[in-house]
């Protein structure tokens, strides 16, 4: 399966990395987000039986689809559907004219792809390094990290062919998305499809692949056994125009100019590691591996870890860094040109922006979260890090997670060069 419109023969198709292979088949039950409070609440109204062998069709949000995975197991689903909802991907309403390549919103036929493990890294190895020689776990030991029932992605315009022909309550008011139908809990099928199921065929296929980290070093002149490490992976959930490619663009860019400079004859204060991941996609299995495997030189020597991933969807920029690091993201900008005026300095687009004057204390947020590499950095080695992301201004589109076409067919240059910033004042 994949996106309407996207006929590229070596496109991925789209699946959620290490779901269970196999088949999976139940009456629907939708359960809003998959959160372990939509499970009890449907527990606590409907009682068991509501969820035990039934195919769960849960919105994409709100928490890591992982963890939708392994609520599902645990509450009896046979199988799981993680549906895009026009509640999130498409705010603007469902019609051409609102929805990509007019604009940033997700059609109907577009699928967040993604990782499922509930462990960082190689799932064989979790918290050892995935050396040639390292023992790796059996098939019992790995299903603590992996799935453990058949689950598939889908976009809304299939999504909205199940849930119309669901019958039962209609969901709370809070679980209602953005189709033009009532949601409803299920069950059941309504009459005219009694005796029905939804049927969940998975082909994935669990093998061992090399995937290679590449890494670029300037010695430094004084402190040499002292790292700067900027990174982003390279890989991607298809043509991955903003992740990872938004950030490895200014990463490969960074690499240049310090490259010429080098040329004559400067040399940086402390050596500068230039690390490009593999298999991030994965559950962030290339920086987790390099930090497990070096984690001792890491948390002694490291000052700080920069990641840049998904480096921009919009013009604003909202940082996220260790305390100690926090103040270099603010002086930092002060040094960059405005998008929208060659005079001015980003901190100065960035103060009108915020309409504070003088009050103006952009916040640098110290909860950088975990769902890039820069996680094992800090959460496992103690590195201090910041992630750099420039979003969508949250004036215009409030309470917005990340950005519609994440992981789809969708993510494609054209979405760069044609709606998100097609003067390229912001990403250059």
């Amino acid at each position: 399966y994949k996106e309407e419109g996207v006929d590229h023969p070596n496109f991925v198709n789209a699946f959620n990395a290490y779901s269970k292979n196999g088949t999976a088949e139940g009456l629907p039950v939708y359960v809003n987000f998959g959160t372990i409070e939509d499970f009890e609440y449907l527990k606590e109204t409907y009682g068991d039986v509501i969820t035990q062998d039934r195919i769960c069709l849960a919105r994409y949000g709100a928490i890591y689809r992982g963890n939708k995975a392994e609520n599902a197991y645990q509450f009896g689903c046979s199988g799981l559907v993680i549906f895009m909802d026009p509640s999130t991907v498409a705010r603007e309403g469902t019609d051409e004219e609102h929805v990509f390549p007019n604009t940033f919103w997700m059609p109907g036929t577009a699928v967040q792809r993604g990782s499922l493990s509930m462990s960082d890294g190689d799932p064989l190895t979790p918290n050892w390094p995935s050396m040639d020689n390292a023992y790796r776990l059996d098939e019992a030991d790995r299903e603590a990290y992996l799935p453990k029932i058949q689950v598939q992605p889908i976009g809304y315009t299939d999504a909205e062919q199940i849930l119309n022909k669901m019958a039962g309550d209609a969901a709370p008011a809070e679980w209602q998305g953005g189709l033009n139908i009532t949601y409803k809990i299920g069950g059941n099928f309504t009459d005219a499809y009694e005796g029905c199921k939804i049927t969940i065929e998975v082909n994935n296929m669990l093998q061992q692949r090399v995937s290679s980290n590449v890494i670029g070093i300037i010695y430094g002149e004084v402190e040499p056994d002292r790292y700067v490490m900027l990174g982003n992976h390279r890989d991607a959930w298809g043509f991955g125009a903003v992740d990872p490619s938004s950030g490895t663009a200014q990463l490969m860019e960074v690499v240049r100019v310090l490259g010429e400079k080098k040329k004559t004859g400067w040399r940086p204060r402390r050596t500068m590691m230039f690390l490009s991941w593999g298999a991030e996609e994965f559950s962030l299995c290339g920086s987790r591996e390099f930090v497990e495997q070096y984690e001792i030189e890491l948390s002694e020597r490291g000052v700080g870890y920069v990641n840049t991933d998904i480096c921009m969807v919009g013009p604003i920029l909202y940082p996220t860094a260790s305390p100690t690091l926090g103040d270099l993201i603010v002086e930092a900008t002060k040094d960059v040109t405005s998008p929208v005026n060659d005079d001015e300095s980003y901190y100065d687009f960035w103060k009108k922006w915020s309409e504070a004057g003088e009050n103006f204390a952009p916040e640098v947020s110290p909860f950088v979260g975990a769902g890039s590499d820069h996680a094992t950095f800090l959460f496992y080695a103690g590195v201090p890090v910041m992630d750099i992301m420039f979003e969508a201004d949250e004036k215009l589109y409030p309470d917005m997670s990340g950005y519609p076409a994440y992981h789809t067919g969708f993510e494609t240059f054209d979405l760069v060069d044609k709606v998100y910033d097609p003067e390229w004042k912001t990403f250059r």
